[in-house]
């Protein structure tokens, strides 16, 4: 009998696993910048050492086995400046504004950012999306009209 309850394939495990840490990375570094920011007003400072650890970490796990990352070259660097740009200008705007809001605001605004790409894309020319996109951010979000109402008027 294939497709029991009982047989789980070990992809699916993995991935799940993956999603969970995920969704427990995200919200530990979200508490964690708060509680630093509230202690330390340098959120460059802050993005430059979690830009580092991340580095070292990769590093790390190239040269340990457990990563298969070619290593840096001029090239690759010119490649991927545009891009570091944009993620480091994408962060310290997260970080400026989880400086100037509370914690359940923040991932109120962090949600419906994808809303408001979605949105843009449509008056500026790119179409509606496809009605799955449309469910999958409505599940995302989670927020019931009563909920968003004390979200707004906190």
């Amino acid at each position: 009998m294939e497709g029991g309850a009982g047989n789980v394939e070990p992809s699916e495990v993995l991935s799940l696993l993956a999603a969970v840490s995920y969704g427990f990375a995200s919200m530990a570094m979200v508490f964690i910048n708060k509680a630093i920011l509230m202690k330390y007003a340098y959120s460059i400072t802050l993005l430059a050492l979690q830009q580092v650890a991340t580095a070292l970490l990769i590093h790390l796990g190239r040269v340990m086995g457990y990563t298969k990352v070619s290593s840096m070259n001029i090239a690759t660097a010119k490649k991927l400046l545009p891009l570091s740009l944009f993620y480091n200008a994408n962060v310290a705007f997260a970080l400026a504004s989880l400086k100037g809001v509370n914690i359940p605001m923040y991932i109120a605004l962090k949600r419906l950012t994808p809303l408001a790409v979605l949105i843009a894309g449509f008056f500026s020319g790119k179409g509606r999306p496809h009605i799955q996109v449309g469910f999958l951010l409505i599940y995302m979000l989670k927020i019931q009209p009563f909920q968003l109402t004390g979200k707004l008027f906190q």
